[in-house]
Order: C-alpha cells, then structure tokens, then sequence
C-alpha cells in the first residue's frame, strides 16, 4: 500500500512539471480569487498594464457631501435674510413709539421709569445718531407752553386749549406732571404743568388730602402751590439741556422770583439747563430793558431772551444748538449723559435723592413768610 502511493505521488509531480515545462504563458503564477458582494469569483491578473485614460472615477459620497453643503449654506443664509438688522430694529422702535408718555405722575409725584425706557437707545446707537437734546418748556397757565413744544416737534403732540365755547374748561390745565414725546431727530420734549396755577390750587382745594411733598403742618393750599411749582422747575433745571420760559407780553415778578430761587436750590454744580426766555406776544415796552432786568435777576451765564417774530426760527435755533452746559463738570452724576438711557437714570436719581427725599423744600417751607 505505501508503495503504491509514493508511486503515484511521484506520477503526479512529474505530470505536473511536464505540463508546465510544455506551456508557460497559460499557468500565471500569481492568481487571486476575489469575492464580491454577489459571491461571484473575479479572476485578476496583475502582470496587465493598465489604462488609466480609460479610467473613470464616481465619487457619490463627494456628490452627497457637496449637496448637503450647499444646502447648509443655503439655509443659513435664508436664516440671516429672515433676520432683521439692527437698523430695521432702531426703525421699528421709533415707529413704535407713544406720542406721549407720562414721565411724571402728579397724583402720587413719583418718576416713572417705564415705559420711557423702552424707547430710549443705549450707548453706542445714540452716538450713531449723533447725540439728543432735553427741552422743557415752563410757564404759567395758558401762556403757551405746549403750543412751542408743538412748533418745536412739527406735529400737534401735546393737549392745547381750544376755544369751543366751553369757559369752564379753558379756566383748567391740560398737562398733569411732566409728559414726554421724543421726535425721530432725538428731541426730547416735556411738557409740564402750569407754575403759580389757580387750577391748580382749586383741585387741591377740592381734593383735600395732603400731599406727599410736604409736611402735615405746613399743607396750606398756597404753600403747596409754589412749592410743587418750585420742585419741577428744580427738576428741569437739572435734567434739561434747554428750559425754555414761555411768558406774556408783561414781565411776572413772581415767575422770575420762582426761577431764581429753584437756580438757589439747585446750586451752580447740578445746574445744567440754559434758560431762554421767550415771549410770543412781545414785550411791553425796550426788549433791552426786559433783557437787562433779566439778567440782573437770574445772571448771563445761562440766560438767552427771545423775542416775538412771525415765526418760531429765531427760538429754534437758539434750542437746536449744541448745550454748552453739559458735561461741563465730569464729578457730577447728573451730568454724564453719555446715551438716553444713562440720561434717564440720573435724571430718576436726582428726583428721588434731591427732590422728593430732600429735605431742603421742608426747610424752605418753614422759613416763608
């Protein structure tokens, strides 16, 4: 048996060795069997040059990947479109705007912070818009005071009295505390409740409740009159680029001495407003002579008197100046007013910490004759 195989064995290799010594080119020596993913055998032989100008590359993962791209920068680009920019938002702030806002509630004399806040710019955007002025207009009652801020905004903004046959209603006031209306060039106008008012003085009357403002003993109507008179004036004094004092043809003593005195309280440190003096009926008598009793009372530093004309140019471009005034002094918190939003904060400040918790108004009180 054993033999026999070996014999066998030896029958095949030489078989073997004949075929390949008889045709070389048909047995290659270097043979792979490939499987595919269908399990069918592919025979590959390496020896073969190859073409590759005959080649063609399909790279469907690129193909996807780039599609998946361009449709990621596609949705994000609609995404910055379906945004608005921050002018859209500046604009549609101001369009939103109330006419009028209440900065100053009379009933309970309190700031109120909101919501003027909301329509006020921060920092860098209201030096984009190149700054804003505060103008106030004081008086005393139906002198015309919300007829300028009118004029001064281009538009019928605050309530005037219209004569419509009813005397009843052009003997009360219209404004109540300070009202606020902000125009598109950055203007802030208020518009405050007349000074020295006999409406005013008949409500109190007909209210009978003590104010907060003073104290319990010294709550006479009169006194309660001009000293509310005095703390807004002090106020604007402080919180306004502009003051503008809007007066008959006749010069008030009275008015004058309400003015001088609020400049007293305020002192040169916190005062920061310019006055100007405007007539819209004119004066009796020199303008100079008013100028000059003007001016002996109440100083030149901060003092521009303007009188009557056909139109309202003269006091527009005494207004619509630069303030020389503010940010004079660097050390006082009232002043820096580098946007509106800081401006509203000191000007809330200095109400509640030097007007309605100050105890300088009940030491006046005390002292008057």
């Amino acid at each position: 048996m054993d033999t026999r195989f070996a014999r066998s064995d030896k029958n095949r290799k030489k078989e073997f060795e004949m075929r390949r010594s008889q045709s070389p080119n048909e047995c290659s020596p270097k043979v792979r069997i490939l499987k595919s993913s269908n399990n069918a055998s592919v025979r590959v032989s390496s020896p073969q040059p190859i073409d590759a100008s005959n080649i063609s590359v399909l790279s469907p993962t690129s193909a996807v990947s780039n599609a998946s791209v361009t449709t990621v920068v596609h949705s994000s680009q609609q995404q910055q479109t379906s945004q608005p920019s921050n002018d859209e938002l500046i604009e549609e702030m101001i369009e939103n705007t109330p006419k009028v806002m209440k900065l100053l509630d009379v009933e309970n004399w309190s700031f109120l912070e909101h919501p003027v806040v909301d329509y006020l710019f921060g920092e860098n955007v209201s030096s984009s818009f190149g700054g804003f002025k505060v103008i106030s207009a004081v008086g005393t009652q139906s002198v015309g005071k919300s007829s300028v801020l009118n004029q001064i905004a281009g538009s019928n903004v605050f309530k005037v009295h219209t004569d419509n046959g009813e005397s009843d209603l052009l003997l009360k006031h219209c404004t109540h505390g300070i009202d606020l209306h902000i125009t598109r060039e950055r203007l802030f106008l208020l518009d405050s409740q007349p000074l020295l008012s006999a409406s005013i003085l008949d409500d109190y009357i007909k209210s009978g409740i003590t104010p907060c403002t003073l104290n319990s003993d010294s709550s006479e109507p009169e006194t309660y009159v001009y000293i509310t008179s005095l703390q807004l004036v002090s106020c604007l004094l402080a919180i306004c680029d502009y003051m503008i004092v809007v007066s008959d043809w006749a010069l008030d003593f009275h008015l004058i001495k309400l003015i001088a005195t609020a400049m007293m309280m305020v002192g040169s440190a916190a005062h920061k407003a310019e006055i100007v003096w405007y007539s819209p009926k004119g004066y009796e008598g020199s303008q100079k002579k008013v100028v000059h009793i003007l001016e002996s009372l109440l100083g030149t530093d901060s003092l521009s008197v303007v009188g009557a004309s056909d139109d309202i140019n003269d006091l527009l471009s005494t207004v619509l100046k630069v303030p020389s005034r503010r940010n004079s002094n660097s050390n006082n918190a009232s002043r820096v007013n580098t946007c509106e939003k800081s401006w509203l904060v000191s000007a809330q400040r200095f109400w509640e910490n030097s007007i309605r918790k100050s105890t300088l108004y009940s030491d006046y009180i005390r002292f008057m004759p």
